[in-house]
Order: structure tokens, then sequence, then C-alpha cells
């Protein structure tokens, strides 16, 4: 008697804390339409201080062939937030949509309940069985129940095959600028008025007149600069006492500096044959007598 009043009394705590731990697996939609999601509600009721493992979805995707899991949302607090232990699914999927956290439950008893929603979604159209999900308390295995998920296809008329149509391209729209004239108008006005109130404030604000000084730069002609460049080379005489070869390479250099300035083309960089070929079309007056300084 005593051996068995022992037993007894050991067994009693260990059902206890059996009773304590439940699992509830509900959907909060028997049917969806394919491509739809729904919300799958996954509780676990069990003391305070447990620890609680529920399954992770985030890298396995598939709840059950065919089944998707498209975002979790768990919140394991200290429950120490009470709110009335009934509870409503539509009122977690309300607080998902929400983005709202979870809460836990904290029950009279002194038992904790947590929730994690699954959003679920499936593109094959047929009836689903989702097995029960395992959620580990304690280091034990705890299973809910077994589900069913029915996904109905989109009806489409067969029938009617003409009314189909491929995706339309980008459309391009024509640019006009009578569209563009009042923002341009007007944003060219508030610029001017901006500029003008800045100075207003500034003269103002030094009570002295706005000095604006402008720098003109002379711009010295083509055929000047030339002129100026050959009369330096006259000066150093070296056609006479000096290397000829240096005083033609600085004559013609500054013949085609002459040609880029006056005519517009890198005279610099082409040869004796394409500057004359290309003079033809400016001057062919003068091409001759070019054609003979160069060759010289």
């Amino acid at each position: 008697m005593k051996r068995l009043l022992f037993i007894l009394l050991s067994i009693i705590p260990i059902a206890s804390y059996a009773q304590k731990v439940q699992v509830d697996e509900e959907l909060d939609s028997i049917g969806i339409v394919m491509g739809d999601q729904c919300h799958l509600f996954l509780s676990v009721t069990t003391p305070k201080g447990s620890d609680v493992m529920f399954p992770d979805f985030s890298k396995q995707k598939l709840l059950a062939p065919g089944i998707e899991v498209v975002e979790q949302m768990r919140d394991f607090g200290t429950g120490s937030v009470k709110v009335t232990p009934a509870h409503d699914p539509n009122d977690y999927a309300t607080g998902l949509r929400h983005k709202l956290p979870m809460i836990n439950i904290m029950n009279d008893d002194g038992t904790l309940r947590q929730t994690v929603v699954y959003t679920i979604t499936s593109f094959e159209p047929k009836l689903h069985y989702i097995p029960p999900l395992s959620v580990i308390v304690g280091g034990k295995k705890h299973l809910g129940k077994k589900l069913a998920l029915k996904v109905f296809d989109v009806p489409v008329d067969t029938t009617k095959l003409d009314q189909f149509f491929p995706p339309k391209g980008i459309q391009t729209n024509p640019f006009s600028w009578k569209e563009w004239i009042p923002s341009t108008m007007l944003y060219a006005t508030a610029s001017l008025l901006a500029v003008l109130a800045v100075l207003f404030y500034l003269m103002r604000k030094g009570n002295s007149p706005i000095r604006i000084s402008f720098r003109i730069i002379r711009r010295v002609p083509a055929h000047i600069k030339a002129m100026t460049a050959i009369e330096r080379i006259k000066e150093t005489k070296l056609d006479i006492t000096g290397d000829q070869k240096e005083y033609y390479t600085r004559l013609t250099d500054t013949l085609r500096i002459y040609l880029k300035e006056r005519f517009g083309f890198s005279a610099m960089e082409m040869t004796t044959s394409e500057i004359i070929h290309r003079l033809k079309d400016e001057n062919p007056t003068k091409v001759a007598e070019l054609r003979e300084l160069f060759e010289t």
C-alpha cells in the first residue's frame, strides 16, 4: 500500500503539468481562391516560465505540399499584459494586417497562452490537408490537430478565347511644349522675384547700393595672333643664322594654330595633305601658297 501510494503521488504532478499544456491549431478561413491568403493560428497554453519552441518557416517556406508560408508573426513577451482569456481569431488577423504585435494572454489560473500567426497561400486548386504542427514545451513535443484548406480555381470561360488579350506594352506619351510653358514661365518668374528680393534685402541691410562689376575681355582675332607670332619668329633670324629646320617648324606650327582658330578644324593633328584637302572647300585661291609653304 505504501508503494502504491508513493507511485500515485509521483504521477499526479506529472499528469497535472501535462494537462496544463494545450496546443490549438486553427484557420480563419476554410476556403480561399487560388493566390489568395489566409491565416493559420498556432496557440499553446503552458505554465508561466515554460520554454516554448514554435515551428519556424523562415527558411523552409512550405507548410505542406502546395501550401506556402508568406509571413510568420510571433511575440514572446513576459506575459505581464493581462487580457481576457477568450479570443477571436479575427482579432489576430486584424492585428496582423495592421502590423500590431501579438499579445501573450495570461489566464486566470496562471497559465500563459502564446499564439503565432502564419500567413499562408496556395496556387494549386484542390483540397489541401495541413498536418498537425508540433510545439516543443520543456523539451517535449506536443501536436496540434489536422486541418483542411480548400483552394478554388478561378473560373475561366474557355468558349470566349477572343476576349483574352496579352499584356499591353509601355505607353509612350508625346512631349508637348504647351504643357511645359506655363510651369516654365512660373518657375522663371519665381526665380527672378527671389533674386530681386535677395538684392533688395542686401541693399537695405548694408544701406548702400550694390555694385556689379563686369570684366570685358578683348578677343584678339586669329590673324593678329598669327602675325604677332610671325614677327617674333623673324626677330630670332633663325632662317639666316640659326637652324632653318626649327625656323620652318615654328612657322608651320603658327600657321596650324591659325587654321585651327580660323576654320575650326584640328590642324595641329593633321598631315599636310589632309590640311590642303580640307582648305580646298574653305578658300581655294590660297591653297597653292599654303602647299608651297608646307612643302618647303
